[in-house]
C-alpha cells in the first residue's frame, strides 16, 4: 500500500507539471503571440507564465526526488536522475527567464532592433536555450512517468 501511494504521488507530481508545461508551451504561448497586440506584450505575458512553470518544475522535481528517495525497487537511480533533471531544468529556466526579462527591459522591443544587433542575438540565443531546457524537462518528466508505468505492478 505504501509503495502504491508513493508511486502515485511520484507520477502525479510529474504529470501535473508536465501537463501545465505542455499547455503553456503548445497552446497558450502560440495563442498569445497570435492574439495580443504586440509581440512584446505576448512575450511579457508568456514569460510570466513560464516563470510559474519553472517554479513548478523545481517543486515537482524536488517532490518527485523526495518520493523516490523513500522508495525501494529497481531503477531507483534512473528515477532520481529524471526527477533531478526536472528540478534542475526549472532552476535553469528561472535563471534564463530572469536574464531574458532583464534584456527585454534594457533593450526595449526586441523586434525593433536590427537582426544583427548583439542584444537581439543574445536574446535569441537565450530564448532558444530556454526552449530546449523546457523541452528537456518535459521529456525527463515523461520518461519518469513511463518508467513508473513500465516497472510497477498494476
Amino acid at each position: 500500500m505504501r509503495d502504491r501511494l508513493l508511486t502515485t504521488t511520484h507520477a502525479t507530481l510529474l504529470a501535473a507539471w508536465l501537463g501545465a508545461a505542455a499547455v503553456v508551451a503548445f497552446a497558450v504561448a502560440p495563442a498569445a503571440f497570435d492574439t495580443l497586440p504586440t509581440r512584446s506584450a505576448a512575450g511579457t505575458f508568456v514569460g510570466g507564465l513560464l516563470r510559474t512553470v519553472y517554479v513548478g518544475a523545481v517543486i515537482a522535481g524536488i517532490g518527485a526526488a523526495a518520493v523516490v528517495g523513500r522508495r525501494r525497487g529497481r531503477r531507483r537511480s534512473i528515477r532520481l536522475a529524471l526527477a533531478a533533471t526536472v528540478a534542475a531544468g526549472g532552476a535553469a529556466g528561472l535563471a534564463m527567464a530572469a536574464k531574458i526579462a532583464s534584456l527585454r527591459s534594457s533593450l526595449g522591443p526586441i523586434d525593433a532592433l536590427p537582426p544583427d544587433d548583439p542584444g537581439r542575438r543574445t536574446f535569441g540565443a537565450l530564448h532558444g536555450i530556454s526552449i530546449v531546457v523546457l523541452l528537456a524537462g518535459m521529456l525527463a518528466a515523461l520518461a519518469a512517468i513511463a518508467l513508473e508505468a513500465a516497472t510497477e505492478p498494476a
